[in-house]
């Protein structure tokens, strides 16, 4: 996982993060975490003890070093020490994940849910799948560092507050790390869904050292994008809002916020207008449509349209931010290779030649999971800095357990 180290408050504190996000990668003996960090043997030790002391790292037996010949001690870091919160807010689906510091479920619960109840309804639904993934894995608000939300509408990156979008009508302006702190007594970030499936692509996938776009594409489609090593997010969060163009080429309107809204509900019925299905319908799903491929023409159709339309998006990106990769994620990456070469073409056919910008053109793997690990990334990339230790010594030594406020 590339942590990126931002410029420390204090040296002790910036050796402390260091030797913890070496750890994250793999166990090291602490000769080796002493001379990849440029440290004495007496300064390690006091560091590994500090962390020893709160429980975030363990020792094993001594053994001989091949490089150096002395005894040394391997360490490894503690993933239940500390837990993460992870909530995966869908336009049609609260998905709640308890994570340990590697960003392994330890328990999860999902519920069908129409993000158009309104915040007061998603709070409520959340506070239950919260209470669930506890009680499931016996671990205590007190023992949850950080959590993390994610949701399908920009997020203002100074003041967190959420836009109001077509997906998400009424939720403008509202304070949802605000609310979730005050129900649940941990710190909350939250964050655009695109923006999450970019953060896990670069932190769990193979291109963490390259330009990146991440298009979602659910009811709505965005981008979320990682340039130059950091998440872009625009001066109001709204960088990657790339639905409106979407809607110019589908020749409709953006969505309402009520009624069959969204990208697959309208090429389903403009297929159907010209291709006759006798299973398929204008309200049809992704899984329908995929479970159809072999025998359906309406559904091979629906496939080459979603890819021709998401080849033209990923040519205008390609030309305006000149990225190494696009990876596509979301509901419709389920359709697999037929999708992926109808897009590939499409961006071709748009004087992109793919073989000459060496661009890569790929499906998410994360499936269903890149929201949950976005989140993962997103609140390791805060516990493990300087300004995250104080959080995180404070929940491997808690003090008694806060109660969910109803």
């Amino acid at each position: 996982m590339p942590f990126r180290l931002e410029q420390a408050t204090g040296v002790r504190d910036h050796h402390v993060v260091q030797v913890l996000r070496l750890l994250w990668q793999r166990d090291l003996p602490r000769v080796e975490l002493a001379r990849q960090l440029g440290l004495a043997r007496s300064s390690m030790s006091d560091i590994v003890q500090g962390l020893l002391q709160a429980g975030l790292v363990s020792e094993g037996a001594p053994f001989e070093t091949a490089s150096t010949g002395r005894k040394s001690t391997r360490l490894t870091l503690q993933p239940r020490a500390a837990h993460l919160l992870a909530a995966d807010v869908g336009a049609r689906h609260l998905r709640v994940a308890l994570l340990d510091l590697r960003c392994r479920p330890v328990a999860e619960r999902e519920v069908p849910f129409d993000i158009r109840q309104g915040p007061q309804a998603t709070y409520r639904t959340l506070a239950g799948l919260v209470e669930g993934v506890l009680g499931q894995a016996d671990v205590r608000l007190a023992q949850v560092a950080l959590m993390g939300v994610g949701l399908p509408a920009p997020v203002d990156p100074v003041s967190g507050q959420v836009a109001d979008t077509p997906f998400m009508r009424g939720w403008g302006g509202e304070d949802v790390p605000g609310t979730l702190r005050a129900l649940f007594g941990v710190p909350v970030l939250i964050e655009n869904d695109a923006n999450l499936g970019a953060l896990a692509e670069w932190y769990f996938g193979a291109h963490h050292n390259e330009d990146l776009v991440y298009l979602k594409v659910g009811a709505g489609v965005g981008a979320g994008l990682i340039l130059g090593g950091r998440p872009h997010r625009g001066v109001h969060g709204g960088a990657g809002e790339v639905w409106p163009l979407l809607a110019e080429d589908l020749r409709v309107p953006a969505p309402t916020g009520s009624g069959p809204a969204g990208l697959l509900p309208t090429v389903l019925s403009q297929v159907l207008a010209r291709v006759p299905s006798v299973r398929l319908r204008p309200d049809s799903g992704m899984e329908d449509v995929v479970g159809l491929l072999h025998e359906d023409a309406a559904a091979q159709e629906v496939v080459q349209v979603l890819g021709d339309l998401l080849g033209r998006l990923t040519a205008s990106l390609l030309h305006l931010l000149d990225p190494s990769v696009v990876v596509v994620g979301g509901q419709v990456a389920s359709a697999g290779t037929p999708l992926l070469e109808a897009l590939c073409r499409s961006v071709a056919q748009r004087g992109t030649p793919l073989g000459q910008r060496n661009v890569q053109i790929r499906l998410s793997t994360h499936g269903a999971e890149a929201g949950v690990l976005g989140i993962g990334a997103l609140l390791l990339e805060r516990l493990l800095s300087p300004g995250g230790l104080e959080r995180l010594y404070a929940v491997t030594r808690p003090d008694p357990t806060p109660s969910i406020s109803r």
